[in-house]
């Protein structure tokens, strides 16, 4: 069909979050719980290395050209969530790969989230989507199609894509607003002058004296691993770098 979805999928959300809240009722009742343990089991599908780049804009609050007060700021973060087409092709490998060791382990076993239900409701919903606007057509209204299906290639379903755009978690952590870099060599000069980088291998801010930053903003990429004691161990060389 060549047309996307624009019926609302509110109904499949609310089966879904039923079924959740079953099954986390399940595991509350002991008798049940040793059941659902004995009979159940959940495959999680991580992107730990995401190519999406998210935004933070500083704007001022009361129009002024420069916040020259933090109570003036406002500041605007925009994960901006799976918008390379990368993410999806590689949740859908992942996924496909899970497929696979699902089939091989539980042979006999019934997938419920997200199961033949979604699928089928895309499908669904596809299938009436379409035939309204070819309705609309036929009546004089305007062909056109807003959904730029080459940007995904052909190998990822258009019902994985909705479905990784509707119901994923944020497991993404946050970085590189302060990206860490190297000073640029100019070829046309003998002067450096400075990359995308904030701050420098001693994580002081590129043009400010005195001033530091120790967090993950300063990673210039996603590790792959929560970055809970990668946090730590940069710390850990700030304090060294600042008693020196």
């Amino acid at each position: 069909l060549p047309f996307a979805v624009h019926l609302p999928l509110a109904w499949i959300q609310i089966f879904f979050v039923g079924v959740r809240a079953v099954l986390r009722l399940f595991f509350c009742i002991p008798v049940l719980s040793k059941w659902v343990k004995l009979h159940f089991a959940s495959l999680n599908l991580c992107l730990m290395n995401p190519k999406s780049v998210g935004r933070v804009t500083v704007r001022s609050s009361k129009g002024l050209q420069s916040c020259t007060r933090l109570s003036d700021c406002k500041v605007i973060i925009d994960p901006n969530y799976l918008s390379d087409s990368c993410d999806v092709e590689s949740l859908w490998r992942g996924w496909s790969f899970s497929s696979r060791m699902k089939q091989r382990l539980f042979k006999r076993g019934i997938e419920i989230l997200p199961g033949y239900a979604f699928s089928a409701g895309f499908a669904a919903c596809s299938l009436i989507s379409s035939a309204l606007h070819w309705m609309k057509v036929l009546l004089g209204g305007k062909l056109h199609d807003d959904h730029n299906e080459s940007q995904f290639g052909g190998n990822v379903p258009p019902w994985f894509r909705k479905y990784a755009a509707e119901f994923s978690n944020p497991y993404y952590h946050w970085c590189g607003t302060c990206a860490m870099g190297e000073e640029e060599e100019d070829s046309s000069s003998a002067t450096t002058r400075n990359g995308e980088s904030v701050v420098d291998e001693h994580l002081c801010v590129r043009g400010l004296s005195n001033l530091r930053i120790c967090d993950a903003s300063v990673f210039p990429d996603s590790v792959s691993a929560p970055p809970a004691l990668t946090c730590a161990a940069l710390g850990y060389a700030a304090s060294s770098f600042i008693i020196e």
